[in-house]
């Protein structure tokens, strides 16, 4: 039975001129959230999205499964994109907070997985620093490696954190904040199982190139070398979002909302 979906107080957003909340999913049931490239029938070598499984949680329902570069082959000339994300309700920047937190399951060393998991814009979605500045903010495991990762419209090539072997495998608490406040032009901070990315500053030029998001979720690397796939899975994900206008007004009166999607 549907109430709402579990969110918590966040910013009221007088500081930065945007209202945001903390929404949470537990993939109690399918949540319906967008999905382009994902399936078998669209030919990207992908099979993932809403999933009535618990490889990331304690009950059933999470979202993931076969996940990897989308990249040019035959049928697939352009690198398309392929991603099951949540719609936001708006658009958040570089100019306000923003951060996602929860779980998510990666396979042994062996895998090889290509996946974002973050922020980014529906308008301009691409995956790879072979892209022409997209939109993004979140982490990128990419096989034996995993980034966290940042870029802006213009952007010739993502900025990015040091790379940390991804010798960790199995179920991972994650976690991913961004403070407009901190630093010298906002910092990044975050982290997933042991590995720590400290709060990092991002640049001038990202923090005024225009970046906006309105989509947080999972996608496939879009990059030249097509395959490469591998099981990841998420579960327990909290994320700022956007609330509509009755739940705006209720948060600008300091107020505190929380609904909850009940498991049936």
């Amino acid at each position: 039975m549907m109430t709402a979906l579990a969110v918590g107080l966040m910013v009221t957003g007088s500081a930065w001129g945007v209202h945001t909340f903390q929404k949470m999913e537990n993939f109690s049931s399918d949540p319906g959230w967008d999905a382009t490239g994902n399936t078998p029938g669209d030919g990207l070598g992908q099979d993932f999205g809403f999933s009535n499984t618990n490889n990331a949680g304690a009950a059933a329902g999470e979202a993931g499964g076969i996940i990897g570069r989308t990249g040019t082959s035959g049928s697939n000339p352009s690198a398309p994109v392929a991603y099951y994300a949540a719609d936001l309700g708006g658009t958040i920047d570089f100019n306000h907070p923003f951060s996602a937190s929860g779980r998510i399951f990666l396979q042994d060393q062996a895998n090889t997985t290509n996946a974002f998991l973050g922020f980014f814009d529906s308008n301009n979605a691409c995956f790879s620093s072979q892209c022409s500045g997209p939109s993004v903010a979140g982490w990128l495991v990419d096989f034996a490696s995993t980034y966290m990762v940042w870029d802006g419209p213009g952007g010739g090539s993502w900025e990015k954190s040091a790379g940390f072997p991804t010798t960790e495998r199995g179920l991972l608490d994650w976690s991913f904040s961004y403070d407009p406040d901190a630093g010298t032009n906002g910092e990044i901070s975050g982290t997933l199982g042991t590995i720590v990315v400290a709060p990092t500053d991002i640049s001038a030029f990202v923090r005024g190139s225009g970046a906006t998001f309105d989509r947080f979720g999972i996608a496939g690397g879009t990059d030249t070398n097509f395959g490469s796939t591998g099981p990841a899975y998420i579960d327990d994900v909290t994320y700022t979002a956007i609330p509509e206008p009755a739940i705006a007004g209720l948060l600008a009166c300091g107020g505190l909302m929380l609904f909850r999607r009940r498991r049936a």
